[in-house]
């Protein structure tokens, strides 16, 4: 039995603005008409304000990489990107400067799909569609090391501001590792070297990421592991700016999530 079908129309809220927003750019952007559906919440109209937008899309073929920026763009800027390919399949997980988050599945034909799956009735849409070539193409909006923070601070805000401490937990102690993980870096850049057989005057960075999980309480809840979220972005920062000399913070992505995820935990009835 083929996948039941929708039309865009029927998609309540910033989802249905940002798959209509979407979709000419998708059609302009393959190389074979797609075939495009939803899955996760919006299929199962279990949609809450914490929510993403779950977006499959099938071709015969998956278009190059290198215009996934400016194709994303089309729903608004794009805050962060975290790519995952694999045999047949390439994962763009979106996070936008308003805090939408957007998972895009593109897969072949042969590739598994998720399910459940709604297709999107999209026929009637305006034939006219700007084409995207080269000299138009984005690129990424920060190094790889701050879209990774980035990507990983915004899951773990949307997970905590549904109370899931445990991989809320896990994600955060991730951003700690990678505020270290930058020091590291600059430890490399200052010596000249990658082996080191002791410790160094890096090591005082330790104590920013050390400082941030002391203030944790005892029983943490989830409200707790948000304030140390934003502690260890601080920690991230200040690693980063010594690094980088152009690094310019910037977490507005991550602001409005931690905004929805506090109002969450506040009224967990909305």
């Amino acid at each position: 039995m083929s996948p039941a079908r929708v039309d865009t129309a029927e998609i309540p809220g910033w989802q249905g603005q940002a798959i209509a927003a979407l979709l000419p750019a998708l059609q302009a952007w393959f190389p074979a008409a797609p075939r495009v559906g939803v899955t996760g919440s919006v299929a199962t109209a279990s949609v809450d304000p914490l929510s993403d937008l779950d977006l499959v899309v099938v071709s015969d073929e998956l278009p190059d990489a290198f215009g996934d920026l400016t194709m994303a763009a089309a729903a608004g800027p794009v805050w962060s990107i975290d790519r995952q390919e694999g045999d047949g399949a390439r994962t763009l997980r979106l996070v936008y400067t308003d805090g939408r988050r957007i998972d895009l599945l593109l897969r072949t034909m042969n590739a598994d799909l998720p399910a459940p799956l709604l297709w999107l009735d999209i026929d009637a849409l305006a034939p006219s569609v700007p084409v995207l070539f080269p000299s138009q193409m984005g690129r990424d909006p920060a190094r790889a090391e701050v879209l990774a923070v980035r990507h990983v601070a915004a899951l773990a805000a949307a997970k905590l501001g549904r109370g899931d401490l445990l991989i809320g937990a896990h994600l955060c102690l991730d951003v700690a590792r990678q505020a270290l993980v930058v020091s590291m870096l600059l430890r490399d850049l200052e010596s000249g070297r990658t082996h080191h057989h002791h410790g160094g005057r890096r090591d005082r960075d330790v104590l920013q990421v050390s400082k941030a999980l002391s203030d944790l309480p005892a029983e943490a809840a989830a409200e707790d592991w948000i304030d140390l979220l934003l502690r260890l972005i601080v920690a991230f920062d200040s690693a980063a700016g010594a690094l980088w000399p152009d690094y310019e913070a910037d977490w507005q992505g991550l602001d409005a999530i931690v905004v929805a995820a506090r109002t969450a935990l506040a009224d967990p009835s909305e």
